[in-house]
């Protein structure tokens, strides 16, 4: 399992709701994946020196609760890599 832990401050934070909203989850979805990415030796800064690049196709989010302030850790349980296609 792979996971990184984001310190969630006010900027995060949407005032209405008092927690991050759903939209803004993408964004640390996003900082995982670049972190994956690197973890297992294609960093996205490599990727995009030899004209490379990843294509988000689709995006599947279950909300289990809120992310409000405080330390918050985003995990992949389980990736495949398969020719071209990484899951």
């Amino acid at each position: 399992m792979f996971s990184i832990n984001v310190t969630i401050d006010d900027p995060w934070v949407e005032p209405v709701y008092n927690h991050v909203h759903h939209g803004r989850s993408l964004s640390l979805f996003e900082q995982a994946r670049c972190a994956l990415l690197a973890h297992i030796g294609f960093p996205n800064e490599k990727l995009l020196e030899e004209g490379k690049a990843l294509v988000i196709t689709k995006v599947t989010a279950t909300y289990k609760r809120e992310i409000k302030r405080g330390v918050a850790t985003v995990t992949c349980d389980r990736g495949e890599i398969r020719d071209r296609t990484l899951r």
